[in-house]
């Protein structure tokens, strides 16, 4: 049996994504800020804006399943403003989600999914920024990290 973390389960792509790793037979640590007991997996509260977050997201389901074969970090949050408009610490809330969190998901889930025959590191982007950035005056962080994964 198969073992996944997925990141903003509680909701959209990611609830579905966890829905369909279960309905597939994979065990599922369905991580998210405010996690739906209800929802598929295994519901796990972590803040991944931080790097505690992300690595007890990690051990947890090692101690729970015992192995990990998949990690998806798709938890986000959108904030669109004018680039003098834009909040700096929701820029770094977004940075620190959207950039960092799946550098150290992968940096402390590396070890057992190199173990796995089949290890995944499955991350989603969108490369907008450049049309973005060209088109428009406001600002998307969300664009700027996908660009910068």
């Amino acid at each position: 049996m198969r073992a996944a973390v997925v990141t903003g389960a509680a909701s959209g792509i990611g609830r579905a994504i966890a829905a369909r790793l279960e309905r597939d037979g994979a065990q599922v640590l369905a991580v998210d800020l405010e996690p739906d007991p209800d929802g598929p997996g295994e519901p796990f509260a972590a803040d991944l804006t931080t790097r505690a977050g992300n690595r007890d997201a990690v051990a947890a389901a090692l101690e729970r399943f015992g192995r990990l074969d998949t990690v998806i970090p798709n938890a986000g949050f959108q904030h669109v403003a004018p680039v003098e408009e834009f909040p700096e610490d929701r820029w770094d809330a977004m940075i620190a989600l959207l950039l960092t969190s799946p550098f150290l998901l992968a940096k402390h889930a590396w070890p057992a999914l190199k173990a796995s025959p089949s290890g995944r590191f499955s991350c989603r982007t969108a490369k907008t920024f450049s049309v973005i950035g060209m088109s428009t005056p406001t600002l998307r962080a969300s664009a700027v990290a996908a660009a910068a994964v």
